[in-house]
């Protein structure tokens, strides 16, 4: 009986933990209307951002939200990339890359043509270069200026007082959000495929919107003569273009938290797929089946 007893008082420790949780991320929601027009994975840390006490934690939060938004951008221009038949582009991920491969590797992709092939892509694209060729003000900060910023101030070392944030949090912050704000391609709604229901020649989806922090609530049903993968992520043009970020990102319970969020790909070893959330920067890996 004390075991039992033991273990259901912990399984209610757990629920009223995520109850909290959830709790406090519908009031930072309510709190930032900016978390409920981004996808998640940028969204959630900029809720965490606005709900933060400390100069650390809001500072922290900014960065954390610059870095996704860098991976949401990599990971949008990689699947469109592998959609071409570039299938080589997983070895990058042998090993996890920082920050700056990722601008690297987002630039080199920005600068090649075919990402232009949609009005996804298009807008990508736009989002950081000029017709010119030149950086817009969005390029200018990520690709040129955000990864010494975060390097500078963050790196691997540990955190500095608490006081030591509040000057940088205050120079960066209206600099980061201008530059999302100037970003098209994040209007574009992140969704996950629920269902499908084919009906003749169209296909009717239920579509879950990972717009804003979890919890997610909103689900829409959509018609498209498009065949998209169930459970699969997409960012959609609200039209019929959609283009499919494969394994990297994903939306799935978290094993850490039992929430639904998403997680970026961070390493492909050809074993394991590796992934993080800047959920409570959550991490799990997932088996590879063997051939």
């Amino acid at each position: 009986m004390f075991f039992r007893r033991n273990r259901w008082n912990r399984i209610e420790t757990r629920l009223t933990g995520l109850e909290v949780a959830v709790g406090r991320l519908t009031s930072l929601v309510a709190d930032s209307p900016i978390a409920n027009v981004y996808p998640e994975p940028v969204a959630t840390p900029l809720a965490l951002e606005k709900g933060a006490n400390l100069h650390t934690g809001r500072y922290f939060s900014l960065l954390d939200a610059g870095e996704a938004f860098i991976k949401y951008s990599w990971a949008t221009a990689m699947s469109l990339k592998m959609s071409d038949g570039d299938t080589d582009l997983l070895k990058e991920l042998r090993q996890p890359l920082s920050i700056g491969a990722l601008v690297k590797l987002l630039r080199d992709v920005l600068q090649s043509k075919f990402v232009k092939k949609n009005s996804i892509g298009k807008s990508l694209q736009v989002s950081f270069f000029q017709e010119d060729g030149r950086l817009t003000q969005a390029g200018r900060f990520f690709l040129d200026e955000y990864t010494n910023i975060r390097n500078t101030t963050r790196g691997h070392s540990s955190s500095l007082p608490d006081g030591a944030y509040e000057a940088p949090y205050l120079r960066h912050a209206s600099e980061l959000h201008d530059a999302l704000g100037k970003c098209s391609h994040l209007q574009f709604p992140l969704v996950q495929i629920q269902s499908a229901n084919p009906v003749g020649e169209q296909i009717n989806y239920d579509v879950r919107m990972l717009v804003g922090p979890p919890p997610f609530t909103k689900i829409d049903r959509i018609e498209t003569q498009s065949h998209l993968r169930l459970g699969g992520l997409y960012v959609w043009d609200r039209n019929d273009i959609f283009v499919d970020l494969m394994n990297f990102l994903i939306c799935c319970a978290c094993p850490v938290c039992h929430l639904d969020h998403t997680f970026f790909l961070e390493q492909s070893t050809g074993k394991a797929d590796k992934y993080h959330s800047y959920f409570g920067s959550h991490r799990f890996s997932i088996e590879r089946k063997k051939a």
